[in-house]
């Protein structure tokens, strides 16, 4: 199972790689960059404090700390997975993260960021989980993650941001 998945996971990985082109390279940085430290979720946070939505904030702010616990202490350091350009002859066009890849912490955020808002704030959050599939896909994109780290991201993500709403 384990060489099917990593078989599936460089198929899609180099499908991507051999299309890269320029200009989308420019906008996927915009993108990822976007999701470093979970800056974009840390904003929305904010604007729901600064707008009295305080439950909201308080909700990604939770979710976001499950996120630092589980995925980036507790899963990476558990899991050890080499990132994609330390395995194979991938070429990085952003700065080459130093920790591992499963899980993608710019995916888990975001999933799990989108996922309280949609759960708070219904169909309005629609822009929430696109830019967050985006900024999954960026990763991939750019050789630091793998698809089968996104799509455990992603589920992790949803679970977490499920789990900060009932919290709250």
């Amino acid at each position: 199972m384990r060489q099917l998945i990593v078989r599936c996971d460089l198929s899609i990985m180099n499908y991507i790689y051999e299309r890269r082109k320029q200009w989308i390279n420019t906008v996927m940085k915009l993108i990822t960059i976007s999701g470093n430290a979970g800056f974009i979720w840390f904003l929305i946070a904010f604007l729901f404090v600064l707008f009295k939505k305080y439950k909201i904030a308080v909700a990604l702010l939770l979710s976001l700390t499950i996120f630092v616990l589980l995925g980036n202490i507790l899963l990476k350091n558990l899991i050890r997975r080499k990132r994609p350009f330390q395995v194979q002859s991938y070429k990085t066009i952003i700065h080459k993260p130093c920790d591992y890849s499963f899980p993608s912490g710019h995916a888990y955020s975001s999933f799990a960021a989108a996922t309280v808002l949609i759960c708070c704030c219904g169909i309005w959050a629609i822009p929430a989980v696109l830019l967050a599939l985006a900024i999954a896909f960026s990763r991939i994109y750019f050789c630091v993650h793998y698809p089968s780290d996104i799509v455990c991201s992603l589920l992790l993500g949803i679970g977490t941001g499920i789990l900060s709403y009932i919290i709250l």
